[in-house]
Order: C-alpha cells, then sequence, then structure tokens
C-alpha cells in the first residue's frame, strides 16, 4: 500500500507540477539566410492568409499585422494578455475546438493574473504590459525538459509565454509561468537561483492565488486518484481537493528517511534522488519545487512578505544576515514544523 501511495504522488507531483521552469537561459534564435524564391513564397503565403475572412466567433479576434502572421494569423488582446492564434494549432486541434477552449480560458485568466498581481504590489513597473502568449500545441517541445511533459514555460529571451500540449495542459501551469513573467521582468527583486524563482512562482500560484485555471480541471485528477488523496486526508471537508495539503504532505515526505532513494524534480531543473546528505545537509539547490514553495509560505508567515521579497536575491551562506538563522538550520526548523502540521491536519504520509 506505502508503494503505491507513493507512486501515485510522484505521479501526481508530475502531473500537478508539469514544472517546466522559467526557461531563462535559452538562447536566441539566430537569423536564417533568405533566399529570393523562400521569401516570394512567404510574401504570398502572408498574402493568402490576409485575404481569408475572420473565422467565425465570439472572441475579439483581429488580424495579425506583424511579421509572424502567417503562423499566427490572428490576435486576441486583453489588459492581461496578448494572444497569438496558431495557425497550426487550429489545424491539429480544430478551428472550432481551438478556439472554444481558448473562449474557455480567457475569463479564467483575466481573474487570476490579477491576482497574481496584487501579490506584487509596490514591487512591480505600472502598468504591467500583457504579456505575450503563444500556443505551440503541434511542436515537440513539450518532453524538452528533462524528459517530463510541460504544459506552459515563460521564456526570458523573448519575454513570452509558450502553452503547450492542450489548453487542459497547459492550464497546470500557466500562473506559475505568468509568475515568473511579473517576478522576472516586470519587478526588480535580484532573482539569481531556481530556488527563489521557482518557490515564488509555485508560492504564488498554490498558497496565495485561488488559480482558477487549475482548478477548472480539477487538478488533472482521475478518480482513482482523487479516491486516494481523499483517504490520505489532502482533501477539504467539502470533499474538494486542496493542493496546499498536497504540497505539505509532499514535503514531509521529503524528509523522512524511509523515502531515501526516491525520486524528485529539483529547482536545479535537473531529476535528483532523495539521499542522506540533502536530509542532514540541505542545500538551496537540492530541494523539491513542492520544498520551495512550502518553505516560502513558511518564512512569509514568520518574517512577512517584505522581508521575504527583499530577500530574494540571497544565497545559502547569507541566510543568516537576512534571516537571523542560517539556511540549514531555518529549513530543519521548517521541516520539523511542516511534518507536526502534517499531523494536525490528518495527513497520513505512511
Amino acid at each position: 500500500m506505502k508503494r503505491k501511495i507513493a507512486s501515485a504522488l510522484l505521479i501526481a507531483a508530475a502531473c500537478l507540477s508539469l514544472l517546466s521552469g522559467c526557461n531563462g537561459n535559452s538562447a536566441e534564435p539566430q537569423a536564417d539566410i533568405i533566399e529570393p524564391e523562400t521569401q516570394l513564397n512567404e510574401e504570398r503565403a502572408e498574402e493568402s492568409e490576409a485575404s481569408k475572412p475572420i473565422p467565425e466567433t465570439s472572441l475579439p479576434l483581429i488580424k495579425n499585422e506583424g511579421n509572424n502572421s502567417v503562423s499566427y494569423p490572428y490576435l486576441v488582446c486583453t489588459d492581461a494578455a496578448t494572444w497569438y492564434i496558431s495557425k497550426a494549432d487550429m489545424e491539429l486541434l480544430g478551428e472550432s475546438e481551438y478556439l472554444e477552449g481558448l473562449e474557455s480560458m480567457l475569463p479564467l485568466v483575466d481573474a487570476d493574473f490579477p491576482d497574481a498581481q496584487a501579490v506584487f504590489e509596490g514591487y512591480l513597473t505600472e502598468p504591467v504590459p500583457p504579456v505575450d502568449i503563444y500556443t505551440d500545441f503541434s511542436a515537440k517541445t513539450e518532453v524538452a525538459q528533462s524528459g517530463r511533459p510541460v504544459g506552459a514555460i515563460y521564456r526570458m529571451s523573448d519575454r513570452r509565454i509558450y502553452l503547450y500540449g492542450s489548453w487542459a495542459q497547459a492550464s497546470f501551469t500557466l500562473l506559475h509561468e505568468y509568475t515568473h513573467y511579473l517576478s522576472m521582468t516586470c519587478a526588480d527583486l535580484g532573482l539569481k537561483s531556481g530556488f527563489w524563482a521557482e518557490g515564488i512562482a509555485e508560492y504564488v500560484s498554490i498558497f496565495v492565488c485561488e488559480n482558477r485555471l487549475i482548478h477548472s480541471i480539477n487538478y488533472g485528477l482521475n478518480e482513482e486518484q482523487f479516491a486516494l488523496f481523499a483517504s490520505r486526508g489532502l482533501c477539504n471537508e467539502d470533499g474538494s481537493f486542496e493542493p496546499k495539503k498536497y504540497y505539505y504532505g509532499y514535503s514531509a515526505r521529503m524528509h523522512m528517511e524511509e523515502n531515501l532513494g526516491e525520486e524528485y524534480f529539483a529547482v536545479s531543473g535537473y531529476t535528483m534522488t532523495l539521499r542522506e546528505s540533502q536530509l542532514q545537509n540541505p542545500l538551496m539547490t537540492s530541494v523539491s519545487y513542492f520544498e520551495a514553495a512550502t518553505f516560502m509560505d513558511y518564512l512569509v508567515k514568520n518574517y512577512g512578505k517584505d522581508t521575504v521579497f527583499m530577500h530574494l536575491d540571497v544565497r545559502q551562506e547569507d541566510f543568516e544576515s537576512a534571516y537571523g538563522k542560517d539556511f540549514k538550520s531555518l529549513f530543519l526548523e521548517w521541516a520539523q514544523y511542516d511534518l507536526e502540521l502534517c499531523e494536525a491536519l490528518g495527513i497520513k504520509l505512511d
């Protein structure tokens, strides 16, 4: 039974997170040499797209007049985002299904994105520019990071969010990636490590915001997974799944010796194996996304948001100057608190 639970937790970790993180180190694309004939074909393609009528939909579609109009012939502009409508994705899913998927997401995004902005009040440039969002469902890059499927990435090199897989898959991580946009592009927080970058993205999208996007797909849980999680105390009194409890429980398992040898995805962007050294001498680079988020929640509760936000550039060796305790002491203190919290909440870890 224990192995079954551990397996389900690991599967759900991959599903619930799909934590691609921020692909800030992507190389800029190199300009291609365009032959005259190729250029002529592209111009003809642009003319052909320009002559097509706008699809019938209730969405406020407008023609894309930019230089990527062949691949993305239409735009939808809202206060929060500029959506680039992919020709290839409409052909992949079917025009109606594609546009209906976007239409269902827009009100969720229009509610979720301002919630995330509110968390950073006082730290953002004003006004926050709408983020560019490109769908790329037809691409193969959804399995590009550490062999794990991802639903979205924020790429700092061009300040865009790319959505992969499907509308549902993108809903897993869109708010997480938008938080990257806010914290790394629209605010000067000095983020220098995956620990803080991923920790704050998870903290905001799971612990602070309602995250209507991920609620809308019920966290991707099937009936068997939901029943298992309910039996482990991971649901609210009304029977709904509670992600915070899941994060508490998953993090607590990372503190237990009987789980040594389990693999997990770390904030450094690598799949790692839980070892004794991480339990005794934790490293910022080796913690899981779940631990980084839950630890940040602990810091905010005990030291205040402003103190945490003003020290998002602190390195492991400088923790004491910011919090009065070194990283190891504070992390192990939180780990013990997390175990006690799980017991108080009735979260079963065995």
